[in-house]
């Protein structure tokens, strides 16, 4: 009974890890070998007659965000970052080809200050991972974002550049790259497990 009590304890130690890894935004490859190497731990440790919490102590979330960033892969998390500001403003692109059914778009202050503006607040609210949570970053948003767009829309008029719908689609591609490149190591990560 005392190993069944001690599997549920390892397995939860393990729920509360891995979602904080997730949280933390934590790349598939990374999250594979750590979570592997907390499993190990953790069945060593039940093994010889140690509480999980000697392991991971009285606060798995803590131990699970403190070990990220010790461990963390910096360099992949911002080049995700990267990518995914790029594909924003892709879409946003894409939207307005849509919308005025054109092959070039105009781009004018108003549009580069509102999308730059949008761009720094996702990335900031990318790189807390959702401290500032939903309704702060909503407020945040319609306070620093949406009238220094419309102010320096009205400042600047005129057309600055032409973007060509080629260059939009262009802007989606170090997204697709790094999703294959993920999915790439989420499909080695389970076949090492399962070996």
């Amino acid at each position: 009974m005392a190993t069944e009590e001690a599997t549920l304890t390892l397995e939860r130690a393990m729920s509360i890890c891995r979602a904080n890894w997730d949280l933390y935004g934590i790349s598939t490859r990374a999250r594979a070998d750590m979570e592997a190497e907390l499993r190990e731990h953790l069945r060593e440790a039940v093994a010889r007659g140690r509480s999980v919490e000697a392991v991971v102590g009285t606060d798995p979330a803590a131990f699970a965000m403190d070990w990220a960033r010790a461990r963390a892969s910096r360099p992949e998390r911002w080049t995700r970052m990267a990518t995914n500001m790029g594909a924003f403003a892709g879409l946003i692109l894409l939207f307005r080809h849509l919308v005025l059914r054109s092959t070039e778009v105009p781009v004018t202050a108003g549009h580069l200050a509102l999308t730059g503006l949008i761009l720094i607040l996702l990335w900031t609210a990318e790189s807390r991972r959702g401290a500032l949570g939903f309704w702060r970053f909503q407020l945040l948003c319609a306070a620093f974002v949406i009238p220094p767009a419309i102010a320096i829309g009205m400042l600047v008029e005129g057309t600055l550049f032409q973007v060509p719908l080629w260059a939009s689609v262009g802007a989606l591609l170090p997204t697709l790259v790094w999703s294959a490149w993920e999915k790439r190591g989420r499909h080695g990560a389970s076949a090492g497990a399962q070996s």
